[in-house]
Parts: structure tokens; C-alpha cells; sequence
């Protein structure tokens, strides 16, 4: 899990019927889905590790209670798939509804440049650029459309 695609989408486009399917085959189903319909918005290429441990920077910095790291990991639509991991599908998927969008962007916004230099000229300052910089963008764009945001990673 060395990528993690942010996209913009539209939570109508989202669905289809799952309830009898495996949860592998949704997964796979809703990657297929968030790339065909949604807007990749950005990019990161980092460890798996690295960027979990810089959502848990932002996650804390901007006091969301893991509620940003959990859902940049172990959410979906309308519950597609279950809210955390079970080990029933690879890869992990990320998913923000369009009410936490407005709420996360304006508190990813209003952390301090002087705060982010901080953190980019310490360990994986690059990779910490590159995540802050998706969240931001991403979460921008999702909030101006109204919409959602997905993570893929793969």
C-alpha cells in the first residue's frame, strides 16, 4: 500500500446493490466506481506507515479524534463495506461524506504555515508536503462541489 489516490466524488454514484455480494467484490466493485466516476484530485506515493503516521499528525493537530485517520482507511458509502477492518478485502478504502468534508476542510485550512514548515523539515519531510498538500487540495475542491472525498490505495 505504497499510493493513495484522492478523488472527488459525487456519494450518488456510489451506489450499487451489495448487500449480497462479498465483501471483496464490493470493494472491488467501489474502486472501479470511484475511478470511472470520480475526480482524481491528487496523489501521494508514500509507505503505508508514513502516511498513516502523518494522518495521526493531522488527525491530532486539528482534534478530530481519529476520526480523520479512521475514515482515510475504513470507510465507505453508505456502508458498503464495514466500518473497520475484518481482513475480508484488500486494499483498504477511504471515504469523507460531504458534511465532514466542509467541516475538515475548514480545520485543514487554518493550521499555521509555520506549523507544516515545521513538520516538512523534520522526518519524511517530503512525504508531509505531499499528504497535507492532498488533503488540502482535495478536500477543497470536495467542499466547493459539495460532494465527497475517496481514498484509494493501492
Amino acid at each position: 500500500m505504497d499510493n493513495q489516490n484522492f478523488y472527488v466524488v459525487e456519494p450518488a454514484q456510489m451506489r450499487f446493490a451489495y448487500q449480497d455480494l462479498p465483501l471483496q467484490t464490493r470493494r472491488n466493485r467501489l474502486g472501479e466506481l470511484v475511478r470511472a466516476r470520480g475526480a482524481r484530485w491528487a496523489s501521494v506515493r508514500a509507505r503505508g506507515k508514513i502516511f498513516m503516521s502523518i494522518v495521526q499528525r493531522l488527525d491530532r493537530y486539528i482534534g478530530a479524534e481519529e476520526e480523520l485517520l479512521n475514515s482515510a482507511f475504513e470507510n465507505s458509502p453508505s456502508q458498503i463495506l464495514p466500518i473497520g477492518f475484518s481482513g475480508d478485502y484488500d486494499p483498504l478504502f477511504g471515504y469523507y461524506e460531504p458534511d465532514r468534508v466542509q467541516r475538515y476542510d475548514q480545520l485543514l485550512h487554518k493550521i499555521p504555515n509555520a506549523v507544516i514548515q515545521n513538520w516538512e523539515d523534520g522526518p519524511n519531510g517530503e512525504s508531509v508536503g505531499q499528504v497535507i498538500y492532498a488533503f488540502r487540495s482535495t478536500f477543497a475542491e470536495a467542499a466547493r462541489r459539495k460532494q465527497a472525498v475517496a481514498i484509494e490505495h493501492c
